[in-house]
């Protein structure tokens, strides 16, 4: 919008320039007065020409620096809506993990009551609790990195939001924990599964998922992104 007023304005100059140029020349044709002298009139033309240039010069190079200025703020206002888009679905990643481990879990249960191979199961387990210390870290490590990352962009995560992000990261952490407790109960329960100690492990990590699943579903599913990020005046 600003660039658009600085065009109307340098255009007017020009107009301006050229009219008075007009002017001039009207009079030396029309009004006929022997005394005026051409090359006096052509002096003072191009005089007021070269002015005229100057300033359109002048004009010209202070909208060039206003429209770097404004392209390089929106470039890098882009960037952090972009790394703010990017915070946000590593959030989302956690309730989409949700669901994955639902069908893992269930999947185990069908293979020990089909009687599956029990080495087989074992392994199953064993690699999925190894994820405590590869992709879960890494995970978390992502999330505090763009977290982190908003702030050299002049992004503020705002206070309501900040404190959904820390419950959702705490009962992450207590669910994982149910999760692969769970898992370790059946292998070593694995003849006895309905027993009492596995269907507790159970409860537990069904009710953690929901709570999770509650937090992503109604307190962060209605909200608008922008009203989650304040994006800095000086970008």
């Amino acid at each position: 919008m600003e660039l658009k007023y600085w065009n109307r304005g340098l255009l007017g100059l020009t107009v301006a320039i050229l009219s008075l140029a007009g002017l001039v020349l009207l009079k030396v044709l029309f009004i006929g007065e022997r005394e005026i002298e051409w090359g006096s009139i052509s002096d003072w033309v191009s005089a007021i020409c070269n002015i005229g240039l100057l300033c359109a010069a002048t004009w010209a190079g202070n909208i060039t620096n206003n429209w770097l200025k404004q392209k390089k703020r929106m470039n890098t206002l882009d960037s952090a809506h972009q790394i703010a888009i990017q915070f946000d679905k590593k959030l989302w990643s956690i309730n989409n993990r949700l669901y994955a481990d639902v069908l893992f879990r269930k999947k185990i249960v069908n293979d020990i009551v089909n009687k599956m191979s029990n080495v087989d199961i074992n392994e199953k387990i064993i690699s999925e609790i190894a994820r405590i210390t590869t992709s879960d870290l890494t995970e978390l490590s992502e999330i505090y990195n763009d977290r982190t990352l908003l702030g050299r962009f002049n992004v503020t995560v705002n206070d309501t939001f900040n404190k959904v992000i820390t419950e959702i990261l705490s009962l992450r952490s207590d669910y994982l924990n149910s999760h692969y407790e769970y898992l370790l109960l059946l292998a070593k329960n694995i003849d006895f599964i309905e027993c009492d100690e596995v269907k507790k492990a159970e409860s537990k990590v069904i009710k953690l998922q929901k709570q999770i699943a509650t937090i992503f579903e109604k307190k962060l599913g209605l909200r608008n992104i922008d009203s989650d990020y304040s994006f800095g005046e000086d970008l």
